[in-house]
């Protein structure tokens, strides 16, 4: 499970050291710090606007960014059970309602 919080492309910038890229699916990179392996961002297209989604965990104050909803909720693994009313998606929720799981 991961937590991500999403920034346009345009407005997000790497201060610290030289992140190395993983291009893991066409027009899918995957960043991380280049010195220790640290995970930091998906990066890519979301619907026509180029994206980074950052991991929280790795902000200096995480508890900044809320979570609003809850994506490929159905690939969760199955004793993995969460108690909020945010809204879950099966896949993506770019441009698709909400599912209903029971």
């Amino acid at each position: 499970m991961v937590m991500y919080v999403m920034f346009p492309e345009s407005r997000i910038a790497f201060t610290k050291g030289e992140r190395k890229i993983y291009q893991s699916s066409p027009g899918v990179r995957r960043s991380f710090c280049g010195d220790c392996g640290t995970p930091l961002a998906w990066e890519g297209i979301w619907g026509d606007k180029g994206v980074v989604e950052v991991h929280v965990s790795t902000l200096d104050d995480p508890e900044m960014f809320l979570p609003d909803r809850h994506v490929f909720y159905s690939e969760r693994l199955s004793w993995l059970e969460i108690a909020d009313e945010l809204p879950r998606y099966n896949g993506s929720s770019f441009n698709t309602q909400p599912d209903t799981f029971g």
